[in-house]
């Protein structure tokens, strides 16, 4: 699909206007909150995606500000749901729900079909294809190669819903598998939309990069612990997996 450009009634002069009343219809969407999956990550992947807009706008190549934001504020709206079996994934219903809350500002059928589009692309075996698409999807999964303690400190977070909601993690050796083969599946795709600000010096992507070298480190430090044993469901998540958290991280966070 080709990326194009929207103008969308009432809101093409005051996008931000628009965002932020759709912020506050998906807000409720995240509740009750999970371990990972809570309103704060919504917030970080809106802003860093925010941000980009900004560096691509200034690189003449503007990315749909108003579409992108739409995505993120409800990319995870079906988090407080059970998944309907007419709905293959997560990111499925999540976009039926998106379509859904949007229909009612009277955007067009394109806009929300970009915005379903974008929202289906967070899913882990999808390949984005439009700019929007692939900052969305960025976005999403923005703090895996962000500083090191905030990959570790969503790591924690994460484990710790998978726990409370799943039986996919029982122990941190598992944690690990799922970690290693989830997060090489979205740092692989191809997700540069400017290569001047999204490649590094050689070549490389920079979310690739990053979030190589931040899996990497946190597969050799969890090694030391592989025998932790996961306390009970609620609990602290797992044993010795604490030392794994920076200091800081703990103090600020814990």
């Amino acid at each position: 699909m080709e990326n194009m450009p929207y103008t969308e009634p009432p809101f093409e002069n005051d996008i931000q206007a628009a965002l932020s009343l759709v912020a506050e219809i998906a807000k409720p969407f995240m509740e009750p909150p999970l371990s990972y999956h809570k309103w704060e990550h919504i917030e970080y992947s809106f802003n860093y995606a925010m941000k980009k807009c900004d560096e691509y706008e200034k690189a003449d190549k503007p990315v749909d500000r108003l579409m992108v934001g739409c995505a993120i504020l409800l990319h995870d709206a079906k988090i407080s749901h059970e998944l309907p079996p007419e709905f293959n994934t997560a990111e499925d219903y999540s976009a039926h729900i998106a379509k859904q809350e949007l229909t009612r500002f009277g955007f067009s059928d394109a806009f929300l079909e970009g915005v379903e589009n974008c929202i289906k692309a967070t899913n882990y075996d999808a390949t984005p294809e439009t700019d929007e698409e692939k900052l969305t999807c960025m976005a999403d999964i923005a703090n895996i190669f962000d500083k090191y303690e905030v990959f570790v400190w969503n790591a924690f977070a994460l484990m710790k819903e998978l726990m409370e909601t799943t039986n996919k993690v029982g122990t941190l050796r598992e944690f690990r598998g799922l970690s290693r083969d989830v997060v090489s599946s979205y740092l692989f795709k191809d997700l540069v939309i400017v290569p001047s600000i999204d490649r590094d010096i050689t070549g490389m992507p920079i979310y690739e990069a990053s979030g190589m070298k931040n899996l990497n480190r946190f597969m050799r430090a969890s090694s030391i612990q592989i025998k932790a044993t996961l306390l009970s469901i609620g609990g602290t998540a797992a044993n010795g997996f604490l030392e794994l958290v920076p200091e800081p991280v703990k103090r600020a966070k814990l």
